[in-house]
């Protein structure tokens, strides 16, 4: 039976808010929080699990719904609705979804693989930006290294429009990706200003993975160490870095070129 939610201090209600604040009760509980039609659907279409979905009586949402369990749906007012979410009213639906395990094990190697490694990345909306990339040019996967964001920020989900779901993804530490790449025989390449080929001129049409690290800082030593080629994106400018997202973004679109001529 369909739930009805009138106080803000139900406790499903506080709850649901917290996931939208709180990294660490994301992480704790194994939820989070996903607002919009577009990137509800994508979740589900994506098999992830989900909790609670709520909406308000004005929306139709209950027939739209119909395939989610009537005990999940959770009506509440126009007021708890916007102080839930972060896009008040234009959001139509939220909805609670369990979290999934991103081991680098699970992606899927094909004949000729293109991987973005991103070591570091502290802004969600970069990441989400990489992830939308990503999609649109169909990579093989993205795997994060010593992320210090959360996957599951409701930035990051924002500003993907979604892609966080339709991505392959992993999460691991330096030393598992580097083990997983020799033992797939990867062609591996690392972004960086010094002693570096043009990126143009690399051939990505082979089993290929790109390490990037944060524009203030870029990557560190374990990946610059020599043991892998180093590539740079030409500039000419006076500037001699690019925002993060932007520069996968170019490095995204050159293999997709290459591979799609």
């Amino acid at each position: 039976m369909i739930k009805k939610i009138t106080s803000l201090q139900n406790p499903i209600i506080k709850n649901a808010i917290l996931l939208q604040e709180k990294s660490k009760e994301r992480k704790n509980q194994g939820l989070f929080v996903v607002e919009g039609i577009r990137e509800v659907e994508m979740a589900l279409k994506n098999n992830y699990s989900i909790s609670n979905i709520f909406y308000t009586e004005d929306g139709d949402n209950l027939n739209k719904w119909s395939q989610i369990n009537q005990e999940r749906h959770i009506v509440v007012s126009s007021i708890i609705f916007e102080k839930m979410t972060y896009r008040g009213k234009a959001s139509s639906v939220l909805a609670i979804f369990q979290e999934k395990e991103h081991l680098l094990g699970n992606l899927k190697i094909s004949d000729n693989p293109f991987f973005l490694i991103v070591e570091g990345g502290e802004k969600p909306g970069n990441l989400g930006a990489i992830l939308r990339t990503a999609d649109a040019t169909n990579i093989s996967g993205v795997i994060f290294s010593n992320m210090p964001s959360d996957l599951y920020n409701p930035n990051l989900i924002r500003s993907s429009l979604g892609a966080c779901f339709t991505v392959p993804i992993a999460l691991a530490r330096n030393e598992e990706i580097l083990f997983w790449l020799k033992k797939n025989k990867i062609n591996t390449y690392v972004t960086h200003l010094e002693s570096s080929k043009n990126c143009f001129e690399i051939d990505f049409c082979q089993a290929t993975a790109i390490v990037l690290g944060e524009e203030a800082t870029g990557v560190s030593s374990f990946w610059s160490d020599g043991q892998f080629e180093h590539i740079i994106i030409p500039m000419n400018g006076t500037v001699n870095s690019l925002n993060l997202s932007n520069s996968a973004a170019i490095l995204s679109y050159e293999g997709f070129r290459q591979r799609n001529q």
